[in-house]
């Protein structure tokens, strides 16, 4: 008996990044000159940065201050994490579901990080996580800018407004 082979045939094009331009957002050339002249004070500050590769040790760090795992999604392009020494920080993000702007979220961290990481095992990473809870929080509504300067005056004023400890 012979078998039988399936080849499946995909007429589906990848067309990368969507250009938003044609629909009031940016193009990629505009987000490309956004990002190379993004305000480097603002790096001190950066936790995550979906555009570079984090070894495991260094991503397990991430986790761990963030209280959960960072979600990798197609439809996102960049995406940033800032936590500022006030505890606060936002998460900047653009992708297909936001049109090409910026969408930013202001987070808030508590100080009920775990001394030891988060184990492997599945019951006993939620059993940590539910003693502790997720370390990060989402404290505002998403807001849209189409300007990354926008976007870093909005990170002034967080930093400026919350000089209280939390």
């Amino acid at each position: 008996m012979r078998k039988k082979t399936s080849v499946f045939k995909s007429n589906i094009l990848d067309l990368g990044p969507m250009d938003f331009s044609l629909f009031g957002g940016l193009s990629e050339e505009d987000i490309k000159q956004q990002l190379a002249s993004r305000d480097k004070f603002y790096d001190k500050f950066l936790l995550f940065d979906k555009t570079k590769n984090y070894t495991l040790e260094e991503y397990m760090k991430i986790r761990n201050v963030i209280g959960r795992d960072i979600l990798f999604n197609d439809g996102i392009y960049q995406q940033f994490h800032y936590k500022f020494p006030n505890n606060y920080g936002t998460s900047v993000v653009r992708g297909s579901h936001t049109q090409g702007f910026w969408e930013v979220a202001t987070t808030k961290f508590t100080d009920k990080v775990p001394n030891n990481p988060l184990p492997k095992k599945k019951r006993l990473r939620n059993k940590q996580l539910k003693k502790y809870g997720s370390t990060l929080s989402v404290i505002s509504d998403p807001k849209r800018f189409k300007q990354f300067t926008d976007v870093e005056k909005y990170m002034a004023g967080l930093l400026v407004t919350h000089l209280l400890p939390v």
